[in-house]
């Protein structure tokens, strides 16, 4: 028996459940990493993603930073969602087994 079997026994965890809970911890990290950016934008820019997304377009002069922060913004708002939707899958699915 390896020693992560024991460990797992221990903690009254199996195999799938414990591959869960470390799916679901790093998922989480993910998810906390692409809020903090979008978090960071939207101190900058006292706006939503979606606000700013809909102001950006109707901008009619070039502004280098701020479409640098735009696709930044874009790329980390994209990521959070993904994440999200992963850790409320993860979530429910572990619900489901207690």
């Amino acid at each position: 028996m390896s020693i992560a079997t024991v460990v797992l026994k221990k903690l009254g965890l199996n195999e799938d459940e414990a591959l869960r809970e470390i799916a679901l911890f790093h998922a989480s990290q993910k998810l906390a990493e692409f809020q903090q950016d979008c978090d960071l934008f939207e101190k900058k820019y006292s706006m939503t993603f979606i606000e700013f997304e809909k102001k950006n377009k109707s901008e009619k002069t070039e502004n280098v930073e701020r479409d640098e922060d735009f696709f930044a913004w874009k790329f980390a708002h994209e990521g959070m969602l993904y994440w999200q939707e992963k850790v409320e899958k993860l979530q429910k699915s572990k619900c489901l087994l207690y």
